[in-house]
């Protein structure tokens, strides 16, 4: 019957063998023993065990030379292990910048702006290289006569319209009652010294009676509304750019001696008004007067209608819109 070798130093069927033990160090190690089995025994077995055992002797110094290895691994490991703490610290400092970096990235991204359109905004002329109306009524302007010029004379912003004395645009596309509320806002940069009495900014129709009204040059350096038994003026500055804003207001119902209000601003400022001024909208004339022959002088930019009357506030914000 054969025997194997036990943890004691004995001799047997397999030569000798080392004493051992088995504890948590060793406890994955491989001996690397080779055992065969041999039936009998002589001095050939026992020269082969003992060559088996050098062999497993050879293979426990190996062994050995591994755990040390591995122990060493393991301090690596360890050492990888506090770089990955501190890279770990590192990365917590990147994700703070990532975070300031949003911030910034968000302060700094162009974000779109929300495109809110003003109904009430019945006609808009930018003047920017044509006569196109910018809003979706599509009121364009025709010129007459043909040829028009578009220029950046520093005025408020992109270019003007300038009005040579003897072109105007006009449109008969345009419906405001006199009982309608409205708001009529520009900007001009008179040559007064070119210009005579009557010279308009615009005006509402063709005649001068029943309510149609002009925007014009007093010939006193004086800006104009002028409509049949009324007249207001304002202050007027050559060759600068100034916005004029006029409101008209109608109060259903209310008594006739403090109705049909027109109120009148500059440069975002409100001057005054005036009561029962009854006006007529038969087409936009801009930069001929009722009549005709009175050309307006000057540069004329952003003209606005509106269908309702804005406020004061609404008018200062208007003018500091262009700042």
């Amino acid at each position: 019957m054969y025997e194997l070798f036990s943890g004691t130093r004995t001799v047997g069927y397999y030569g000798e063998s080392q004493p051992f033990s088995i504890d948590e160090q060793t406890n994955n190690l491989s001996l690397g023993i080779n055992l065969i089995q041999v039936p009998g025994t002589g001095n050939d077995n026992d020269e082969e065990g003992t060559d088996t055992d050098e062999e497993g002797t050879d293979t426990d110094e190996e062994d050995t030379d591994t755990d040390e290895e591995d122990t060493d691994t393991d301090e690596e490991d360890t050492d990888t292990d506090e770089e990955d703490t501190d890279t770990s610290g590192e990365d917590t400092d990147t994700g703070g910048e990532d975070i300031t970096d949003d911030n910034e990235t968000v302060d700094n991204e162009t974000e779109e702006e929300e495109v809110v359109v003003d109904l009430t905004l019945l006609a808009h002329y930018k003047f920017e290289g044509d006569l196109t109306d910018n809003t979706s009524y599509g009121r364009h302007l025709t010129n007459y006569p043909t040829g028009f010029t578009f220029s950046n004379p520093d005025n408020i912003s992109g270019k003007a319209a300038w009005f040579s004395g003897n072109k105007y645009a006009y449109t008969d596309n345009i419906s405001i009652e006199d009982t309608d509320n409205y708001t009529i806002a520009f900007w001009i940069k008179p040559y007064s010294a070119s210009m005579t009495a009557w010279d308009s900014v615009m005006s509402s129709g063709d005649q001068t009676s029943y309510g149609r009204f002009q925007i014009d040059y007093s010939g006193q350096d004086k800006l104009r509304f002028l409509t049949q038994g009324h007249t207001i003026s304002i202050d007027l500055e050559a060759l600068e750019w100034q916005h004029f804003v006029f409101t008209k207001q109608f109060i259903p119902n209310y008594v006739m001696t403090y109705n049909h209000v027109l109120s009148y601003y500059k440069d975002g400022e409100y001057l005054d008004n005036k009561t029962q001024v009854e006006t007529r909208w038969d087409k936009i004339k801009i930069g001929l007067n009722r009549s005709g022959g009175r050309y307006w002088i000057g540069f004329i930019d952003d003209f606005r209608i509106y269908n309702r009357t804005l406020t004061a506030d609404e008018v200062e914000e208007l003018y500091e819109s262009y700042e």
